[in-house]
């Protein structure tokens, strides 16, 4: 029960409630967490402005054993590198939109723990391998401090792409912004009224060279 009871915490109250020890994979667990992540796709199926991928089972427990993992190596810092190493490269199950929206639906929580470990150790294994993370899920990677992600899968799905928008918009992540395929989109979504949703962002997005205005 433990990755169910830590999956309904994470989505549920967003809460980090990590057991004593790291649980093990059993069937009839992933199957309780499974219900907890199918019900969060559910909710973004409602509340996305358009169509979503399809659930990926394998891919929302893999999201959410990342989110587990990385939050007990902060919390036990004598967590050798190695073992941080073994249980955060299980890699994704594919690339495919339903795989990077199943992934999210727990890894987007992923933030805070990457906060704190940057805060604790900005060059350590965690911190760099929850950077790596985010970069392949792209979606979380706004939460992520000096992330800097592939967003061609992103982009390539209107509604993903929406969500990436306003994630970067959420966090003001002028990095992320700048980058020259998103910037005309970004500008786009946010139409005439963008300085009511990120101030300034016009004037700040002119100050780099690559600047692109808004296509419409």
């Amino acid at each position: 029960m433990e990755l169910a009871n830590f999956t309904q915490a994470l989505l549920q109250h967003h809460e980090i409630t990590l057991p004593e020890s790291v649980p093990s994979q059993e069937e009839g667990d992933d199957l309780r967490a499974l219900a907890h992540l199918h019900a969060a796709w559910q909710q973004d199926q409602k509340r996305l402005p358009g169509p979503i991928p399809d659930f990926e089972p394998q891919s929302a427990l893999w999201g959410v054993r990342m989110v587990l993992h990385a939050a007990y190596a902060l919390l036990h810092r004598e967590v050798s590198e190695n073992q941080v190493k073994e249980w955060l490269s299980v890699p994704l199950p594919n690339h495919s939109h339903s795989a990077l929206h199943s992934a999210d639906l727990a890894f987007r929580y992923i933030g805070n723990v990457a906060t704190r470990s940057q805060i604790l150790a900005s060059a350590d294994i965690l911190t760099q391998t929850i950077r790596e993370l985010a970069n392949i899920t792209c979606l979380s990677a706004p939460f992520v401090p000096a992330s800097n992600p592939d967003i061609s899968p992103v982009l390539a799905h209107q509604t993903l792409r929406y969500l990436y928008i306003d994630r970067v918009v959420e966090t003001r992540r002028l990095d992320l912004a700048r980058h020259p395929e998103l910037t005309p989109l970004l500008l786009q979504r946010l139409g005439l009224h963008a300085d009511s949703y990120w101030p300034n962002i016009i004037q700040l997005l002119k100050h780099d060279p690559d600047y692109l205005p808004d296509p419409t």
